[in-house]
């Protein structure tokens, strides 16, 4: 099964990036510029899914409300923050969900390291029970 991953990110430039760019590693990709796009491919494939890399400010649903239901629904989808302002991390430290976040990436980033890390969740086996 080919490695799948969704890229979630208001910014147009960076998302095309890194889209391309993990195109380039054989990797599928999805997009998504806002949290209601997000949650409609969640619903279509979110099975399908090795990782999830997510701004924190997008166009609502925003990223903490999309962790959350990535923690409900998804419990062992990986996800990657991505973000200029990781303080909306700080609300949700206590919370069950935050488990699904691997890794938090403050911007400006390399969108060749955001690729490799996520195409490095995508390879972790994974646990079923």
């Amino acid at each position: 099964m080919p490695h799948r991953i969704l890229v979630v990110e208001d910014d147009y430039a960076f998302r095309w990036a890194l889209a391309v760019f993990l195109q380039r590693t054989h990797v599928e990709v999805d997009v998504a510029e806002c949290g209601r796009d997000a949650v409609a491919l969640l619903g279509k494939s979110g099975k399908d899914y090795c990782a999830v890399v997510l701004d924190l400010s997008i166009p609502a649903p925003d990223g903490p409300a999309l962790i959350r239901m990535i923690g409900e629904s998804y419990p062992d989808l990986p996800v990657l923050v991505v973000t200029a302002n990781p303080e909306p991390m700080i609300r949700l430290r206590d919370e069950p969900c935050v488990n699904v976040v691997k890794l938090v990436l403050t911007k400006p980033v390399d969108v060749g390291e955001v690729a490799a890390l996520a195409h490095a969740d995508c390879r972790k086996p994974s646990v079923v029970g």
